[in-house]
Order: C-alpha cells, then sequence, then structure tokens
C-alpha cells in the first residue's frame, strides 16, 4: 500500500504542474513572463538602434560644439593679441590711406600687427591707437616724433577754433615729447585731428601697427604710406640734449 500510495502522490504532482502549464503558457495566457513574439523582438531592436544612434548623434554634436569653440576663442586670441584686419575710413590719411574714400567710399583693408606693437617703433610708422577723444573709438595716424623729440609745430596745423587753437598757440610752436609718448599725425593736414589737438599721446593707447595693404587685391602686401613727406620739422633728440646740457650746468 506504502508503494500505491506513493505512486498515486507522484501522478497528483504531475498533474497539478501540468494544470500550471496550461495556465500559465497556454493560449489563454495573461502572465507578463510570457515570452517575445517576432514582431515585438523588432520593436524592442529598433528601440535600442534609435538609442544608439541618439547617443553617438549627441556625442557628435558635443564634439562639435567643442571644435566651434575652440577654434572661435583661437580666432579671438589671435585677433587681440597676434594680427588684425580691418578697414580704414575717413580722410585724415588721404592720400596714403584709402584715398578714395571721399569721392567713392572705397576704403583700404590693412592688416595691423598687434604682437608688441610699440615695439622697434619708428618715426613715420603708421598705427592704430584709441582715440584720446573716445577710447572706445579706434584712429589711424603716423608716428611723426618719438620721446625726447623735439616738434616744430607746422602753422598749417594750428586747430581752427576754441581752446584747441588756445593750448596751440600756448605751446610756444615747440613741443617736447616726454617719455612714454609719441607725436601723431595725419597725413591730411587739412581734415586730421591729431596732436596738434591733444598733445603727445601714450604709447599705451597704440593697438597696432601697419604691416601691408590686404585690399585692393591688385595692391596687396604694398606700404603706399611708406616714404610719405610732412611739413612738421623734427628735432631728433633734441629734448634729451637740453635735458643732458641742464644737468651738466647745475653740476
Amino acid at each position: 500500500m506504502s508503494h500505491l500510495r506513493g505512486k498515486s502522490k507522484r501522478l497528483y504532482a504531475i498533474h497539478s504542474y501540468a494544470a500550471y502549464l496550461r495556465c500559465t503558457c497556454g493560449p489563454n495566457r495573461t502572465s507578463n513572463m510570457q515570452p517575445h513574439t517576432a514582431p515585438q523582438r523588432h520593436q524592442h531592436r529598433h528601440a535600442r538602434l534609435n538609442m544608439a544612434t541618439g547617443l553617438k548623434n549627441g556625442r557628435h554634436w558635443l564634439q562639435s560644439i567643442g571644435v566651434f569653440a575652440f577654434v572661435t576663442a583661437t580666432i579671438i586670441m589671435l585677433n587681440d593679441n597676434v594680427a588684425e584686419c580691418t578697414s580704414v575710413y575717413g580722410r585724415s590719411m588721404e592720400p596714403s590711406i584709402s584715398p578714395r574714400y571721399h569721392a567713392t567710399g572705397a576704403r583700404d583693408y590693412i592688416i595691423w600687427r598687434k604682437w608688441q606693437p610699440t615695439r622697434n617703433l619708428r618715426r613715420g610708422d603708421v598705427v592704430a591707437l584709441a582715440s584720446p577723444f573716445n577710447p572706445e573709438l579706434d584712429t589711424v595716424k603716423r608716428v611723426v616724433a618719438l620721446a625726447g623729440d623735439l616738434v616744430i609745430l607746422d602753422e598749417k596745423r594750428r586747430p581752427s577754433e576754441g581752446p584747441r587753437r588756445e593750448s596751440w598757440d600756448a605751446w610756444g610752436g615747440k613741443v617736447c615729447v616726454p617719455q612714454g609718448h609719441v607725436w601723431i599725425e595725419g597725413d591730411n593736414w587739412r581734415d586730421s585731428q591729431d596732436s596738434n589737438y591733444y598733445g603727445p599721446v601714450s604709447t599705451a593707447l597704440i593697438k597696432g601697427k601697419a604691416i601691408g595693404l590686404v585690399w585692393p587685391i591688385d595692391e596687396f602686401g604694398a606700404k603706399p604710406w611708406d616714404g610719405f613727406k610732412g611739413r612738421t620739422k623734427v628735432l631728433k633728440g633734441a629734448c634729451w640734449n637740453m635735458v643732458s646740457e641742464q644737468a651738466s650746468i647745475w653740476e
């Protein structure tokens, strides 16, 4: 009997497990453990591919933004500290620069050296500097005299009226350029506000020194401002000589 009871138990267990399988895996099953059908597997694979593609595109955009930011920062750094190309408008540097601006509005484009622009500065160099009247505005002038030079003023460059004219008259026809300063003028004496209006300017205002023309293209690399001879006379180092003579007298 014990043998029969044990067999009946085994048969009962087998029938019970078969019933469980019919309930959980049959056609009408509702369990969440049901296996994926072919369309469902395809949808899941497509979703995974879309997610991978999105991540790849996101990384691509981040890399592009990084490259763009690096290039932009490099251009700004070079533009501010190494070299810059700008156009020159106005009449103050005629006929050397933008000689057709008054008639047609045509501008010359010049490349400026901005790395140590005052190093080896010479008389006759053309420089871009912050205007003493308005530091937010850049102006272009020619260096006529350096520190220690004595400038003999040109009567034609006398300001037409107002306190500027009174200051010019008070200089008595000559000006000593102090240390750390230069005397600048525009080539067009008829239409230039320069050191004849505001005196010697600090070299700290100089932002760039002209290297050559970029436009017009047929004059690329040319320096049409070289060789210009103004009427203002300069006695090179005369002020240093006067200081030395005065010092020797006191000794």
